[in-house]
């Protein structure tokens, strides 16, 4: 091949390469591009692309992928692209029109900054026909395919491959992408690499594994632009102007910064980087440059609050052979951050720099036996987390021995478990080689047991109901799985004997059959452990239409000691877990334990979830002090770990212990409210002001005052008895206080504070009595009435969403989200056969290919209905309904269909066919009637009342599920008797 001569006309003063990539704002690149004078053979050989300048791509998250080459290039009549890379595992089995979903070339250009779906070009090394294939997306999501290397549309491809690396180049016409091709113009871009290495995973979910040259997550508004340029190779372009010589050696500067950089590495000390208290705290770390120079690393360590605690300064000689020592002196009880900054000055006269951070903390730890936490009556503790490794993050290993290590030095010694697990850490190693005390999920079974006899063929039940499906579904075969029950129980200490059956079963089976599972598992438990504390994953709700009332109808707690509840937000509700307890006490006729299996907050980081982890710490420590004011016998917060893989889904960030195996402020503040609290007796609350809470413990004549306030900071005064007691903050920073005439002046806040040695006498001023209207649900708002128009002429679904002016009409909308990608508006009216219904929602993307009983996880609409209104007993009664509808589907058509079986997720279709989905320029439309019939025994009347709520929910490529409700209400889809009226006019 011959190199192909390029034109070069310096438009940008300071330019000394043939493209180059600028900072043209805060925030804001731009990628300067040259022309070819004649177009390159499109063969998949980058070997006319000497004299181009690199796209800057970002460092791969994962070992094996190595992009070589980024390009792209015009030229009057196209955009040209090329990668080349090496990658050890080149997978991509999806078919054509899914390329995406992993190894490919991903080119996105938008016509302007404020075009929110641009064009996506996709090339794929290899489909699930072992061949390559390309993929084009309009802006209008129409998609083209081909697999010959020259599309219908002129788009010209090629792809090479060899061992362990492959290489592409195209072609687009301007005329597809719909751009002008001259000097000056800018468009927005990204190029990413994706890169897949395993097949065992669902194909459907995001790959992270990636290389791009801009965050493609974001959208076109600040995604870096190309800049066309007329340009030749640098050896023969134009020297700058003498006045451009500065500006030109600042740019070259900063590149040279940007891809030169010094990788520090702070080695972790195990377990998790827990520190004692009283001895130095030291760290060793590696450094890495490929340079030989001289410079200072700067150590600073900041505390919870963000105040700096420790600042060091040393010399740094590069290349380091031994690494460097970091020794600081002792700190304080509390949670800590290294931050790492290398600057270093190369024997070429550039700086290169480099910076690292780590979390750590000072906190005491213990040595107590499982058996002296359950004879000291200790409660805190957490449930278990398995990974075997994070592909999306370089398939990061996760060390479930280290994190268990940590949690029983702590003081945490219980948590939850599967009985039968024997990957990763198992159940067994768990409670024999660690001090830890479990409490064992007896949930799933061999597929040996499955019941095929009442449920037909495996493959047919999951060909129905989703893969694996029936092991959490169906009931199997009692006497053989009785047997494989009392072998499995063998396996376990006998001295552990706390059972949970099932995991939110609510939405898997039915009340009746949970309880006949419940049963089977009762007979076989305590038939070898008498003693053994036995109990069903519960709701927590105390209304006869829901799941408790229907269980415990059916005979589900016979031989049950305890029920294990999850409340998560609602931890905090004293007062509903004091009547639950009462409620099913009295249900059953006997005293009944509550274990909370499951509560706890999370740091989602980004998207309308986002919560900091200053705030999972001060909501997680509120709720284990509920909990534990409320005699809950062991709480363990889900969980150890976290997978940190899509910033904006907050079931990620639940953690306590990031993947890198690094504390959480979450994991200290919790260990520390065990270690002020666990073993004591609460004594009862107390009041100091309006929105300030405050609790009374003692542990062996000791009497510490818990104090946060629910809002703002406020000062408050206490009498707390004594001339000096201890306080301690909410990551465990202990200060002596002196009292003065026996008032002490405190600035309560969120972080909660432990006030250690108080006077016995302030429990004369303690209480147990719960106030009613402090612990009314703070969700409790006046229900809307709204007024549903009748129709006035026939209804016709075809999408005209003008005609639906006379009918009620609802904005739909999440204040968190941004509009233009998920909102909209539903129009609603009926007659004597019908309640019509439309929806017109914009949207970034249509999606769902989620499974039929899980379609309200991505696009959709959810409609509640009630024809029984009613304020109290919530659950769904016989007279309430839901119905789900898609404008898309992984059936490839719209969905319309209804609830029959909520436990089992089973649905219908709807009757009739009024029924119209069409993708829009800015989203999605949707309109449809659901006849009256669906809803039996309801016949409607001008006047006539139900209760009705209606939920979009949107989910994209980039995010997980969002909800959008109609404007000013939150909707809670499992309590009819919350739901807005409506008066049929």
């Amino acid at each position: 091949m011959r190199s192909r001569i390029l034109m070069l006309v310096i438009a940008m003063a300071g330019l000394s390469c043939w493209a180059a990539t600028t900072q043209a704002g805060e925030g804001e690149k731009t990628h300067i591009i040259g022309m070819f004078k004649e177009a390159p053979k499109i063969d998949g050989v980058l070997d006319e692309w000497d004299m181009v300048n690199r796209v800057p791509m970002s460092r791969p998250n994962v070992d094996d992928l190595y992009v070589k080459d980024a390009y792209v290039a015009w030229d009057q009549k196209q955009v040209y692209v090329a990668v080349s890379l090496k990658d050890k595992a080149i997978v991509n089995q999806n078919p054509i029109g899914k390329l995406q979903m992993g190894d490919c070339l991903d080119f996105r250009i938008a016509q302007s900054t404020s075009q929110v779906k641009p064009f996506r070009l996709c090339i794929a090394p290899t489909t699930d026909n072992a061949k390559p294939g390309m993929m084009l997306t309009l802006p209008d999501k129409t998609t083209y395919t081909d697999a010959t290397g020259k599309s219908e549309q002129g788009i010209q491809w090629a792809v090479k491959v060899e061992k362990g690396q492959w290489s592409v180049e195209a072609a687009i016409p301007a005329e597809v992408l719909d751009i002008k091709l001259k000097e000056g113009q800018s468009y927005p871009f990204v190029l990413v690499i994706w890169d897949r290495d395993r097949t065992d995973k669902d194909d459907w979910n995001p790959w992270w594994r990636r290389s791009e040259s801009g965050n493609q997550k974001k959208r076109p508004s600040v995604w870096p632009k190309l800049i066309l340029q007329e340009a030749m190779p640098d050896s023969v372009s134009a020297k700058p102007a003498k006045n451009d010589t500065k500006q030109a050696s600042k740019q070259a500067s900063k590149q040279a910064s940007k891809s030169e950089r010094i990788s520090l590495n702070v080695q972790r000390r195990k377990p998790c980087n827990l520190f004692e208290p009283g001895l130095p705290v030291s760290f060793n770390a590696d450094v890495n440059a490929g340079i030989t120079g001289s410079g200072q690393l700067q150590a600073t360590i900041t505390d919870y609050f963000g105040n700096t605690v420790a600042q060091k300064t040393l010399a740094l000689e590069l290349p380091s052979k031994d690494g460097i020592f970091l020794p600081f002196e002792k700190l304080p009880r509390g949670y800590f951050k290294l931050n790492l900054k290398a600057t270093v000055k190369a024997e070429n006269g550039k700086t290169v720099e480099g910076t690292d951070k780590v979390s750590f903390a000072v906190a005491d730890l213990t040595a107590r036996s499982a058996s002296e936490v359950r004879e000291g009556g200790y409660r805190f503790g957490m449930k278990m987390w398995y990974l075997r490794n994070a592909w999306w993050a370089g398939n990061v290993d996760w060390d479930e021995r280290e994190a268990m290590d940590a949690m029983c030095k702590l003081g945490m010694q219980w948590t939850r478990v599967l009985m039968q697990q024997t990957s990763h850490l198992a159940t067994e190693e768990i409670v024999k080689a660690y001090p830890m005390n479990a409490i064992f999920k007896v949930e799933r079974f061999p597929k040996e047991l499955y019941d095929e006899q009442r449920y037909g063929p495996m493959a047919e039940y999951e060909r129905k109901y989703g893969r694996g499906s029936w092991v959490l579904k169906t009931l199997p075969r009692k006497e053989p799985y009785q047997v494989w029950l009392k072998q499995v129980l063998k396996t376990l200490p006998p001295e552990q004997n706390v059972f949970e059956v099932w995991n939110e079963a609510w939405d898997k089976m039915s009340p009746e059959d949970l309880a006949t599972v419940s049963n089977w598992i009762c007979e076989a438990i305590l038939s070898e452990r008498p003693d053994a504390i036995i109990g069903a994953n519960l709701r927590g709700s105390t209304s006869k239409y829901e799941y408790d009332a229907k269980f415990i109808k059916a005979g589900g707690m016979k031989g049950m000691k305890m029920v294990a509840l999850h409340p998560y937000a609602g931890s905090e509700n004293r007062l509903w877990l004091r009547e639950y307890r009462q409620w099913i006490s009295q249900q059953v006729g006997y005293p009944i334990d509550i274990y909370v299996t499951e509560y706890g907050s999370h740091s989602c980081p980004e998207g309308p979830a986002k919560r900091s982890e200053n705030e999972q710490a001060q909501r997680v420590v509120r709720q284990s002090l509920a909990l534990y004011a409320e005699d809950v016998k062991a709480f363990t917060p889900h969980w150890i770990g976290q997978r940190e893989e899509n910033p904006t889904y907050h079931e990620h960030w639940f953690g306590f212990i990031r993947l890198n195996h690094e504390p959480k402020p979450a994991l200290i503040a919790h260990a520390v409210s065990g270690r002020m609290i666990d073993a004591s007796r609460y004594v009862g609350d107390l009041f100091y002001d309006q929105a300030v809470e405050s609790m009374l413990f003692e542990r062996n004549g000791q009497y510490t005052l818990a104090i946060w306030t629910t809002g703002d900071s406020k000062t408050i005064t206490i009498k707390p008895g004594v001339d000096q007691l201890k306080k301690v903050d909410i990551v465990g920073k202990e200060t002596l206080v002196n009292v003065t005439n026996n008032t002490l002046s405190i600035t309560a806040t969120p972080d909660l504070i432990y006030l250690v040695g108080v006077s016995p006498k302030l429990a004369d001023q303690a209480t147990t009595t719960l106030d009613p209207l402090r612990w009314a649900k703070d969700d409790q708002s006046v229900r809307i009435t709204r007024h549903m128009p009748k129709a006035k002429k026939p209804f016709v679904a075809d999408g005209k969403i003008e005609e639906w002016d006379d009918a009620l009409s609802l904005y739909m909308t999440n204040p968190k989200v941004n509009g233009n990608d998920a909102s909209g508006q539903t129009y609603m009216s009926w007659d004597e056969k019908n309640l019509y219904i439309a929806v017109a929602m914009r949207d970034n993307e249509m999606l769902n290919t989620r499974p039929l009983n899980k379609i309200y996880q991505q696009d959709s609409i959810e409609l509640f209905i009630s024809t029984e209104p009613r304020d109290n007993n919530p659950g769904y009664g016989p007279d309430d309904y839901q119905f789900m509808i898609t404008p898309t589907s992984r059936l490839d058509k719209p969905l319309r269909v209804k609830i029959t079986d909520r436990e089992a997720g089973k649905m219908a279709d709807v009757a009739g066919d009024q029924f119209y989905a069409t993708k829009t320029r800015d989203g999605w439309t949707i309109e449809f009637a659901i006849p009256w019939s669906e809803l039996p025994g309801f016949t409607p009347t001008v006047g006539s009342k139900i209760a009705l709520e209606l939920r979009v929910n949107d989910a994209d490529t980039s995010h997980e599920r969002w909800k959008i409700d109609p404007d000013g209400v939150v909707i809670r889809p499992s309590d009819p008797s919350s739901w807005s009226h409506v008066i049929l006019k």
